[in-house]
C-alpha cells in the first residue's frame, strides 16, 4: 500500500465556483503588543511637556520674582545653546584653535619635506653635472691622444721605424 501523500499541485487552477479568497488575519503576538504599549507610554511621558496654555496659566500664577528667575534661566540656557552652536559651526568651518594649530603644523611639515626634496634634487643634479664634466674631460683627453697619434708620429717612433727599414734593407742585401 502506498502511504497517504497530500496532493500538491505545481500550478494553481482557476476555479470560479470557489468563494473569493480572503487574506489571512494575522494576530500580533502578546510580546509585540506589550512592547507597543510600553513604547506608547514612553512617548506619552516624553511628550508630557506642558501645553502652551498650561505654561501661560503657570506664568500668570507666578510672582514677578519667579517670572524673572525663570526668564533668566531661559536666557542662560539660550546663551549656552548659542555658544555650543557657535562652537559646532566653528568646528565645521575648521576654525577652532586646535584645528588651526594642526593645519599650521602640517604646513610646517609639508614645507620641511619639500625642502628636503629640493636638497635631494639639487644634490642629484650636482652629481650628474660632476659626472658629465668628468666624461667630457675623459673624452677630451682621448680625442687629444687620438689627434696626436693621427697627426704625426713622435720623433723617437719615426727614427725607430727608419732603423727597422734600414736593417731590413741591409739583411736583404746580405743574403
Amino acid at each position: 500500500m502506498r502511504p497517504k501523500v497530500q496532493e500538491f499541485r505545481l500550478y494553481p487552477t482557476f476555479d470560479d465556483t470557489a468563494k473569493t479568497p480572503e487574506a489571512p488575519i494575522v494576530q500580533p503576538s502578546k510580546v509585540t503588543q506589550q512592547h507597543d504599549k510600553v513604547s506608547i507610554n514612553e512617548v506619552q511621558q516624553q511628550d508630557a511637556s506642558p501645553s502652551l496654555a498650561q505654561v501661560y496659566r503657570e506664568e500668570e500664577l507666578m510672582s514677578e520674582e519667579e517670572l524673572q528667575r525663570k526668564q533668566q534661566q531661559i536666557e542662560r540656557e539660550m546663551c549656552m545653546y548659542k555658544e555650543r552652536f557657535d562652537h559646532v559651526a566653528q568646528a565645521l568651518a575648521g576654525g577652532t584653535p586646535h584645528q588651526i594649530e594642526e593645519r599650521k603644523k602640517r604646513e610646517v611639515e609639508r614645507l620641511e619635506r619639500q625642502g628636503k626634496r629640493y636638497e635631494t634634487v639639487e644634490t642629484r643634479l650636482q652629481h650628474q653635472i660632476e659626472r658629465l664634466e668628468e666624461r667630457e674631460e675623459r673624452r677630451a683627453r682621448i680625442q687629444a691622444r687620438h689627434h696626436q697619434a693621427s697627426r704625426s708620429p713622435s720623433p723617437s717612433s719615426a727614427y725607430e721605424g727608419r732603423d727597422d727599414s734600414a736593417e731590413d734593407n741591409g739583411r736583404g742585401k746580405q743574403e
